[in-house]
């Protein structure tokens, strides 16, 4: 048989050799398959935290005809504005007209008003917690001006008995008040200057004086000017009545004249 008409032996191939995987990760395999075994036998009987939720299992088992019952909450954020005082400063200054040891209120301080705006957390309609926001000043507070005596203390001079005294004019009306004030209370010529400028401002020191608009009478102007009946039945033109009635308003409602003055320079009124 020639060369060309020979049959081929066909050519023997080679077995494909199987593909080994290493040992280790057949043990990781078989680890995590019970790993993941473990963590499903858990989760079917225990609670978990999926993506920060809370899942509740055991409600999930139970019964198709049952439902879970879970309480709503309600979060709800609101603004909330509140009022407060803003407390005056005192502003003391040095005066050598003022004995030592004696101070004059020269201006009565008031209490300012703020708005404060606050941020409030409500959980179930119930208050939580809160921020402030902002603080407005709606009304500045009044600085309380006092002036304080520097000077070497002299003795004040007695003023005479004002039951002795004549009151007809007004030089002589101011002498009475001055007199009566220094034996009544003890308030010595400081305190008169106050009051000479506080009613030199009300009525000039004129008994008569009327405001028709408000009813105000008197030295003082009272308001209504019968108040001062308590001191006389002659209130309405008697200059000593109306003084002693003023004097007394004074001690009651500012300490002193200078107090009053310190009130009427701020408001206009005392």
């Amino acid at each position: 048989m020639t060369q060309r008409g020979r049959h081929r032996v066909p050519a023997r191939h080679a077995r494909p050799k199987p593909h080994l995987v290493p040992a280790k990760i057949i043990a990781g395999m078989v680890t995590f398959g019970l790993a993941a075994i473990t963590v499903s036998a858990q989760a079917s009987v225990s609670p978990n935290n999926v993506a920060g939720e809370f899942v509740n299992v055991s409600a999930l088992k139970q019964s198709n005809q049952e439902s879970a019952s879970l309480k709503r909450v309600s979060v709800s954020v609101s603004t909330k504005n509140i009022s407060r005082k803003v407390k005056f400063s005192t502003l003391i200054k040095k005066d050598k007209s003022i004995s030592r040891g004696k101070s004059i209120v020269r201006r009565k301080g008031a209490a300012g008003k703020a708005i404060i705006v606050y941020r409030v957390k409500y959980i179930n309609g119930v208050e939580v917690s809160r921020s402030q926001v902002r603080r407005s000043i709606v009304r500045e507070p009044t600085v309380q001006v006092v002036a304080q005596g520097v000077a070497a203390p002299t003795a004040e001079p007695t003023l005479p008995d004002p039951k002795t005294l004549p009151v007809k004019t007004v030089g002589q009306i101011k002498a009475f008040a001055a007199s009566y004030i220094q034996h009544q209370y003890g308030w010595e010529s400081d305190q008169f200057g106050c009051l000479s400028q506080l009613w030199d401002r009300e009525s000039h020191w004129n008994p008569n004086a009327h405001n028709r608009s408000s009813g105000a009478h008197g030295i003082p102007q009272a308001l209504p000017g019968n108040k001062m009946a308590s001191f006389g039945s002659d209130w309405y033109s008697n200059p000593a009545t109306q003084v002693k009635w003023g004097a007394h308003y004074i001690k009651g409602r500012y300490g002193n004249p200078c107090g009053a003055l310190g009130h009427s320079n701020t408001t206009g009124w005392y």
